[in-house]
């Protein structure tokens, strides 16, 4: 692959596509839909049910945050593993979140726990490989949207609720829940990638 092929977050681009067009197709909601009871109760819906968005505006802050994020993520070496695992972690920490609540939720649809995931492991790949100004935005968003959603889990709080259709509520634990699966992944990958555990012995060194 060229060195702008390599540049390109194609990981992040198919996800953004892929919810795109789940929710603007007439047949989306059939497709990857899950709600509590009926035909669309299938475990594996909770998953797919996050490529899903109600509204224009939902899917507006949704993917683009996604979209910012997830490029900033899959940038340098091993990003598309990188962003694949923050993907993952955010909807895993989402479908944790819509189990946890029980009864009380009983349809879910949106992409906001992953974006939670992937900006606050954007900030957090600042703050690990930054300096100066740039890790201190990193810190920022980190601790803000944190902050976010803590309020909004802890204090019932929402910034806004204008883009989401009538009858539909912010399920804040997802939020939390993502982007701490986002900030964990993070730094389990930097802890691996640290001089002590990266470094190879002389005796295990080899020259070709």
């Amino acid at each position: 692959m060229s060195d702008r092929g390599r540049h390109v977050p194609w990981v992040t681009l198919a996800f953004v596509a892929a919810a795109a067009v789940a929710s603007v197709a007439p047949w989306g909601e059939a497709a990857f839909g899950w709600t509590a009871d009926g035909a669309r109760s299938a475990p594996w819906r909770r998953f797919t049910s996050q490529l899903l968005h109600d509204t224009p505006g939902l899917m507006a802050l949704d993917l683009a945050a996604v979209l910012i994020a997830g490029a900033l993520v899959e940038s340098g070496r091993r990003g598309r593993h990188r962003v694949t695992l923050v993907l993952l972690g955010g909807a895993v920490a989402t479908v944790l979140a819509v189990l946890a609540a029980g009864d009380e939720v009983r349809g879910f649809a949106g992409a906001s726990g992953i974006a939670s995931a992937l900006v606050v492991a954007a900030g957090a790949r600042f703050v690990l490989d930054g300096a100066g100004l740039r890790r201190g935005l990193g810190a920022l968003a980190v601790a803000m949207l944190l902050t976010k959603a803590a309020l909004e889990h802890y204090a019932d709080f929402s910034w806004s609720t204008a883009h989401l259709a009538a009858g539909t509520q912010v399920l804040a634990s997802a939020h939390l829940a993502g982007g701490l699966a986002g900030l964990g992944i993070m730094l389990a990958l930097a802890a691996q990638r640290s001089p002590s555990s990266s470094t190879p012995s002389p005796s295990a060194m080899r020259l070709t």
